[in-house]
């Protein structure tokens, strides 16, 4: 994939989709311009605004689609579930992307680790430089961590938030609000 004629790193291609890390490059420009380059030739792709962030959290629907929830590990180090929902007041972990650069910005599809021999670049090194919360209905809840995931390609972002008693949160990194996601928490019952 190109985006301005820039290369960049994919984190997985199929036949009907493609992951990629956006280049840092486009961070200077309004819009980005996509191409797809295959054995039989380029696909010319749409042209995307480009914004400071676009928060999105990692998870997966719930009965087709109709209910969406976050990829989360609970305090207890379980995932969050059904079987093991967060009690409110606990913490959550969620991660995701669309936080826009962080700093420093090392290289596109640089992993982030702790440090040491095994990683080029440490986590505690980057930050998020917008405004990270978290929205339970209208109200912010308390953000205990938001920057680099560790072990993670740069730009995945990990949030570590304290629950209310809702189920249902959004994202907000700058000015940008991303869509709803949930949290099982005791009681939640959703029928399939």
């Amino acid at each position: 994939m190109l985006f301005n004629g820039v290369a960049a790193p994919l984190l997985y291609v199929g036949s009907q989709q493609i992951n990629a890390i956006v280049p840092v490059e486009a961070a200077n420009s309004q819009t980005t311009t996509v191409k797809v380059l295959t054995p039989s030739g380029t696909i010319g792709g749409p042209t995307l605004r480009v914004r400071a962030s676009q928060p999105a959290v990692f998870g997966r629907p719930y009965a087709e689609g109709t209910w969406y929830f976050a990829a989360a590990l609970n305090q207890d180090g379980t995932v969050n579930s059904q079987a093991h929902p967060a009690p409110p007041g606990s913490i959550v972990t969620v991660w995701a992307t669309g936080a826009g650069l962080t700093t420093p910005y090392y290289q596109d599809g640089a992993i982030l680790g702790p440090g040491g021999p095994s990683y080029l670049f440490a986590t505690a090194n980057v930050s998020i430089p917008l405004p990270v919360s978290v929205l339970g209905g209208n109200d912010s809840v308390q953000v205990l961590y938001a920057n680099a995931a560790p072990d993670a390609v740069q730009g995945v972002v990990q949030i570590n938030f304290v629950t209310t008693g809702g189920d249902t949160f959004r994202l907000q990194i700058g000015s940008a609000i991303g869509e709803p996601f949930s949290i099982w928490i005791p009681g939640l019952y959703i029928s399939p």
